[in-house]
């Protein structure tokens, strides 16, 4: 009987579950829980990059407004001038 990977979020993860799903018949049952811990490990990675991501995105798009702002004081001191 073989067993199945943990179905994965991630799309790194999930090519390490496909794997595991197509070669399950041929890993032993420690091979078989190691990779499922790596499965796991890579998402948790993955979902940690993508959060780290989404964090300087929102610094991106509050800097873009500060950017913004800065060029309309610039234009408003440039025509008092």
């Amino acid at each position: 009987m073989s067993r199945q990977a943990i179905g994965r979020k991630t799309d790194a993860a999930s090519v390490l579950e496909r794997f595991i799903d197509d070669e399950s018949d041929n890993l032993s049952p420690n091979l078989f829980d190691g990779l499922e811990e790596v499965a796991e490990e890579i998402e948790e990675l993955a979902e940690n990059l993508d959060e780290q991501i989404n964090d300087l995105e929102v610094i991106v798009s509050e800097r873009d407004e500060e950017i913004e702002e800065l060029k309309a004081k610039i234009e408003e001191l440039e025509e008092e001038q």
